[in-house]
């Protein structure tokens, strides 16, 4: 249905880039693919109730992008309603090298018949569309939720601690079935970590709706503002599913699991040949991708390095953390006017930040919730402070080899805390 929300800006009054078809959204750009995607090479337009491949109905929209457009259909094959999730690749992505194909490598190597098969988004059907913008590569997948990093949005959480530990036993062990066979994902971050759904199949399209809400749309014309009767674009274009919405009512936040599963293997490859070629943002990189593999700075400590006197002390704090050299008079140092001394700048360690794991972990963790300006702040009980913070610092060696594997970590004392601990 149209949205009827006058307060529109346009993707053009945003400062996207101008199309090249002479067309835009006529709506809130937010959460939408660009006008300018659907020409030869770009989109297939769909419009909500097409049935692509004589089976599947469109009935909503769960996620746009640069790359693909994601939507929820019924298997009209099904007896029963049956709710499967439609990714329709750009035409000019659509090729044998197509990144998406790589799930079906895994799946030969037997990744489906795994135990944690479930924490893997794996695809059930996949067809070619022959559009107007050319050929388009169709996968058919479960449909999922939220990304996790919605979980304190989406699901009723009295004490958070429990379930996310789950979600992170449940993502480190899909980690470790992967590296078992000789994969890494590449872009394991939390946009590509979504929750499972249970009770989606067997309602009907009303059900459904009273849910997920009917379909927002924004009207697509010419630059002009006049009606366009291009075959390369739809008539409008669809907002995706929003999450939160959903959950606030009890028959969606019922849906919503606390199951992780992982999608997106686009930027997968094999162990043995590792790439620096990565997609994934710097901020979820592995230490040594960070600076490209190469070596570390010298090390405030090392011997090699004989002006470390001048900016830190021998000895340690007794917390084990470095101590800034005093350059005074004391030292013999005024830090002005003793020649090549005037020259070293001071090194002044910040006080105001934490400068360990332990001490970052006990000011505790600050949720953002949807309804709450303020959010909630919870701290973590003293006893798994340091569990907790013994596990990530092997988990963030900046060398692999001294790295504590997934499978090693799922070992780790921090899983095997009992709920009264946590």
């Amino acid at each position: 249905m149209p949205n009827n929300d006058m307060s529109f800006v346009t993707q053009d009054d945003h400062g996207f880039n101008p199309p090249t078809n002479d067309l835009r959204i006529h709506g809130r750009p937010f959460g939408l693919e660009k006008a300018y995607d659907y020409e030869a090479g770009g989109h297939h337009p769909v419009h909500l109730g097409d049935l692509l491949h004589q089976r599947y109905k469109v009935l909503h929209k769960l996620g746009s992008g640069g790359y693909a457009n994601v939507w929820l259909c019924r298997d009209t094959s099904s007896t029963d309603p049956r709710y499967v999730a439609l990714k329709i690749i750009m035409a000019e992505g659509s090729t044998p090298n197509c990144p998406e194909l790589r799930i079906y490598k895994l799946i030969e190597l037997g990744l489906g018949q795994e135990s944690a098969a479930e924490h893997f988004c794996l695809p059930l059907d996949r067809f070619d569309i022959d559009g107007p913008n050319g050929i388009h590569y169709v996968f058919v997948y479960p449909v999922l939720g939220p990304r996790v990093s919605r979980v304190f949005n989406v699901i009723k959480l009295e004490d958070p601690g429990i379930p996310l530990r789950e979600l992170c036993f449940q993502t480190t062990l899909a980690m470790a079935v992967l590296h078992k066979y000789g994969i890494c994902h590449g872009d394991f971050r939390p946009a590509n970590i979504l929750l499972r759904l249970s009770g989606l199949d067997g309602l009907n399209e009303e059900e459904l709706f009273a849910i997920f809400g009917p379909p927002q749309t924004a009207q697509v014309l010419k630059h002009s503002g006049e009606a366009h009767d291009m075959p390369t674009a739809p008539q409008y274009v669809v907002y995706p599913i929003d999450w939160d919405d959903v959950a606030s009512s009890a028959a969606g936040s019922n849906l919503i699991q606390n199951k992780a599963c992982i999608t997106d293997f686009g930027e997968c490859f094999e162990i043995s040949t590792p790439t620096l070629d990565l997609g994934i943002p710097q901020v979820y990189l592995s230490p040594e991708y960070c600076l490209e593999r190469k070596k570390l700075p010298e090390p405030w400590w090392s011997e090699t390095w004989t002006a470390r006197k001048r900016y830190f002390q021998d000895d340690t704090d007794s917390n084990g953390l470095v101590v800034a050299a005093d350059n005074t008079k004391e030292n013999g140092r005024t830090g002005y006017g003793d020649g090549d001394i005037a020259d070293i700048p001071r090194v002044v360690i910040d006080q105001s930040y934490p400068r360990s794991l332990q001490a970052a972990i006990a000011e505790g963790l600050f949720y953002e919730y949807k309804n709450s300006i303020e959010g909630v702040e919870r701290s973590i009980p003293q006893k798994e402070i340091a569990i907790f913070a013994d596990l990530l610092s092997k988990l963030l060696r900046y060398s692999p080899s001294e790295r504590i594997s997934p499978s090693e970590a799922l070992e780790h004392e921090w899983f095997q805390l009992e709920k009264s601990d946590g």
